[in-house]
């Protein structure tokens, strides 16, 4: 039987890689596999893979080479097995190496592996039904396994945007929207199995649906989620603002609706147009600003999440100081900073970088110190709000962690049921989160 196999699955990066990582687990699961939590007491690993930028690439080759000498057969997925540069990265020929187009296969491309590395005489599946989705008896590319009150629901494969610094767009290509009535059966799923916050995500959400004319947006796909029963919330994830800009009249209703987190994560990556241009961020700072003011006119407490690229190889001293500037005016209350990073087969990769790295890292030290001050005096306004938190995880010594229906995060006194809304007060702040006492 295949239950004497163990196997591992471990995934870093964003959160399209980690719900793709509980997909292959409930798949390996379901044909009868144990998936084993740490990797050195497994048989076989496999590790969902990052390149976003060369630090995490090395990182990822560093956790191959770590397996690899403690003679563990490997199993490679994620962007780093897409690679454009694949061959150049000098992998061992014995071991599997999956990009995101082939994980349909999955349960039979890891049997044949087994075969090959252990020997294996059993029979071993060549594929998984979905015993929930009656309507797609072929099984659904999206399951889930495990524990937990957190669930992710990738809706999309690849993007529509070409930004020249990005290695992603090479390794997950273009954009393939997955059907509607699969994820509203995914997601009824992920209810059943009592995820109560579900993660909706793609490399970027608000395309999803544009390369097909079915009229089917973001928008609307939300709509068809919200009318799944439960107790459950849903987060949007990442959106570009220039494919916002076609639906956000639509989507900001959408975010009215009760079961949707009032979160807006739109990273801008520059408060300069000059370097959003050299970027192909086809938007510019005044539009971007437009679509912000626009979300929060419509929903005064929105949590707006941004991101800015720090050190981009046409950045000028004049550029960076737009960024702050923006940084000032906009007041996100979480920023993502990321100093640029060269990657293989990028547009960017061929600009020589104006600056060294040790000043980009000075520039990011001074834009995190900007924030968190801004932060925790923004967050100060919350002091002695009273009103219900949705509980979604365990917190640190005795406490639970929960959410605001705009998302903020609230540290909450005592263990407190996952999925329930919970009365509280809150009592104190810091630049990410907001602590309470229930009520």
């Amino acid at each position: 039987m295949p239950g004497d196999i163990s196997i591992s699955v471990e995934s870093y990066g964003c959160t399209m890689n980690h719900g793709e990582a509980e997909s292959i687990m409930w798949k390996l699961e379901e044909a009868g596999y144990k998936v084993e939590g740490e990797w050195k007491k497994a048989d076989i690993c496999i590790i969902v893979t990052c390149v976003v930028i060369e630090t995490t690439e090395r990182k990822m080759l560093r956790f191959i080479a770590d397996r690899l000498m403690a003679q563990k057969p490997l199993i490679v997925l994620g962007c780093l097995a897409s690679h454009p540069g694949l061959e150049k990265l000098d992998l061992p020929e014995d071991i599997l190496v999956l990009g995101p187009d082939r994980y349909d296969d999955i349960v039979s491309e890891v049997g044949a592996f087994v075969e090959e590395k252990l020997g294996s005489d059993r029979e071993i599946p060549a594929e998984v039904t979905d015993p929930i989705c009656e309507e797609h008896p072929e099984g659904s590319v999206l399951k889930r396994l495990g524990s937990g009150a957190i669930g992710i629901l990738p809706i999309a494969q690849g993007c529509i945007g070409a930004c020249s610094y990005c290695i992603t767009k090479k390794t997950r290509g273009d954009l393939i929207s997955y059907e509607p009535d699969m994820l509203k059966c995914e997601l009824e799923r992920l209810v059943q199995l009592g995820r109560h916050e579900v993660q909706v995500t793609a490399q970027d959400t608000a395309c999803y649906g544009r390369e097909k004319d079915d009229g089917i947006l973001l928008p609307q796909l939300i709509e068809k989620l919200v009318s799944v029963d439960g107790e459950f919330m849903i987060r949007i994830g990442m959106m570009r603002p220039d494919t916002l800009a076609h639906i956000i009249d639509d989507l900001i209703e959408v975010y009215k609706h009760e079961k949707v987190f009032k979160f807006l994560h739109l990273p801008v990556q520059s408060g300069s147009d000059a370097v959003l241009a050299a970027m192909n961020r086809t938007y510019t700072v005044e539009e971007f600003e437009g679509m912000v003011t626009k979300f929060r006119k419509a929903i005064p407490d929105l949590t707006l999440s941004t991101d800015v690229i720090v050190g981009y190889p046409t950045e000028s001293d004049a550029d960076r100081q737009l960024t702050m500037d923006l940084l000032e005016r906009l007041e996100p209350d979480v920023l993502n900073i990321t100093r640029f990073s060269a990657r293989p087969h990028t547009e960017a990769a061929k600009i020589k970088p104006k600056f060294h790295g040790r000043t980009t890292k000075a520039w990011s030290r001074a834009i995190t110190v900007l924030h968190r001050k801004a932060s925790e005096e923004k967050n100060q306004k919350w002091l002695g709000w009273k009103g219900k938190v949705f509980v979604t995880e365990k917190g640190k010594e005795g406490t639970s962690l929960a959410r605001m229906v705009n998302y903020k995060q609230v540290v909450v006194e005592g263990e407190h049921d996952y999925g329930k809304w919970v009365e509280v007060e809150v009592t104190g702040v810091t630049h990410q989160y907001l602590v309470s006492k229930p009520i």
